[in-house]
């Protein structure tokens, strides 16, 4: 929906980077000697994968704000993610790539349930099934899982499930430059859709800083240069914090840091277009909330039973001072374009599961 804002000047139709990344490229070459010189900032995982592979060619025409593709590659596949973690001795959570349902089971036993199945590479599997991952509650479903994601092809992991309210989550939000943190922002996540396994959908500045050292001490040994955003869960049983998964990339709740008092996409242009190194004096607000108010809305309602939250709780975050992932007064196209979008999709699912009922009964 980015491209209905009244700050765009000029957008394109595109290929799409994973089905066809050659074409994807290929858009990007024609623009580039057009707008030669100019910034290109991957905005989600299926553009930086052909943008970070493509970089030094893409670098004829554009600043690319991508670190190099053998860089991006150990954030993008989290069997590379939580490897490096171990090696290094980050705390993550236990994690297996079973190669067949025997092995599956063998590890279920031997972490318990609940535990996650995942993809290795994760943008790709929540295009297609709508979820970040599956929440595995026992053996019987781990097998119905297992079977149904085999007819895929898709890589998965197997992986304890860390146990933690959804305020256990945190970001850790970067600014590195030769293994420096320049800047750095922290926030807790309040809620998430759906709860537990989800993506955030209510997240709160505040300072925890814990975080730096294994955060700093995994960026460095990764090697990478540039913004990051880093999540970790604290774990219940022993409060230790465990890297989640690591963003090469701006990611969803960037404008909170920017109400925050750190402009990350700000920085990141600058630092990319000029050099100029972020600036080290930290403005940062702590208490400032950052809301998705239609998955907020959508999930209170279906999960207010479960989640058990107050009615003070869930107003609390749009009291405060606060700002929405999209909703913007001064720039409402995008926010409309959305709402469109979503309600054009559920009357799809409407559609076709009224379409395949139909079908199942004659």
């Amino acid at each position: 929906m980015g491209y209905a804002s009244k700050y765009v000047v000029e957008h394109h139709d595109s290929p799409h980077p994973d089905t066809d990344p050659e074409g994807f490229i290929a858009l990007l070459q024609g623009l580039g000697n057009r707008w030669n010189g100019a910034v290109l900032i991957p905005s989600d995982d299926a553009t930086l994968i052909p943008v970070s592979k493509q970089k030094g060619m893409l670098g004829a025409f554009f600043r690319v704000a991508a670190d190099d593709w053998a860089v991006v590659e150990q954030c993008i596949v989290k069997k590379h993610t939580y490897a490096l973690a171990e090696r290094i001795g980050v705390p993550c959570p236990r994690t297996s790539i079973p190669g067949t349902i025997d092995e599956a089971r063998a590890f279920a036993r031997e972490i318990g349930f609940p535990c996650i199945l995942k993809p290795t590479v994760g943008h790709s599997f929540f295009e297609r099934f709508r979820q970040k991952m599956l929440f595995i509650r026992e053996m019987d479903g781990l097998e119905s899982s297992w079977s149904q994601l085999a007819e895929t092809g898709i890589e998965v992991m197997l992986q304890e499930f860390i146990p933690g309210d959804d305020g256990c989550g945190v970001n850790y939000n970067s600014f590195f430059v030769n293994g420096q943190p320049l800047v750095e922002v922290t926030a807790k996540k309040i809620r998430l859709t759906p709860p537990s396994i989800g993506f955030p959908r209510v997240v709160v500045s505040k300072m925890v800083p814990e975080l730096s050292a294994p955060a700093t001490k995994f960026i460095r040994a990764l090697g990478y240069d540039g913004f990051s955003c880093m999540e970790f869960k604290k774990d219940s049983r022993d409060g230790i914090y465990r890297l989640m998964e690591i963003n090469a990339r701006l990611n969803l709740s960037t404008p909170l840091s920017v109400k925050a008092g750190v402009n990350f996409p700000y920085l990141l242009y600058r630092y990319t277009l000029l050099g100029e190194l972020p600036q080290t004096g930290n403005g940062f607000k702590e208490d400032i909330f950052w809301i998705d108010p239609g998955k907020d809305l959508t999930e209170t309602v279906r999960s207010y039973r479960k989640e058990r939250f107050t009615i003070k709780e869930y107003l609390l975050p749009y009291l405060r001072p606060h700002v929405f992932t999209i909703l913007s007064l001064t720039d409402m196209a995008p926010f409309l374009k959305r709402c469109c979008d979503l309600v054009n999709e559920g009357l799809r699912r409407f559609y076709n599961k009224l379409f395949k009922g139909v079908v199942h009964e004659k």
